[in-house]
């Protein structure tokens, strides 16, 4: 299972952001933000937790902006899961991004 990363642990957090989207495209780290954004050709997505918890993410489908208060980042299934109390969101890399960095799907 997962290690589930508080918020406040903000510098484990940004570790683990940039391991986990490494070679998936553009990552950015402020000491407000942690942003991930795919590159062209591939799927327009992108990803982002700010240092007060809001998370917004994109996909071809959706878009969400909303605020948690810890983290998952599960390698196996390619998901950050995103959780506060009483929700919950999981945002998936989509499966052309991770033929970038010769990952599974």
């Amino acid at each position: 299972m997962p290690l589930r990363i508080p918020l406040t642990n903000w510098e484990q957090l940004h570790q683990e952001f940039l391991s986990f989207f490494e070679g998936l495209g553009e990552t950015n780290v402020t000491s407000n933000a942690l942003t991930f954004n795919s590159v062209p050709p591939h799927v327009v997505t992108g990803f982002s937790i700010t240092s007060n918890g809001e998370v917004n993410a994109a996909m071809p489908l959706h878009q969400i902006s909303i605020q948690f208060s810890s983290f998952e980042f599960d390698r196996h299934k390619n998901m950050v899961h995103c959780v506060a109390e009483g929700r919950s969101y999981s945002y998936t890399v989509p499966s052309e991004i991770l033929n970038r960095r010769g990952g599974d799907s």
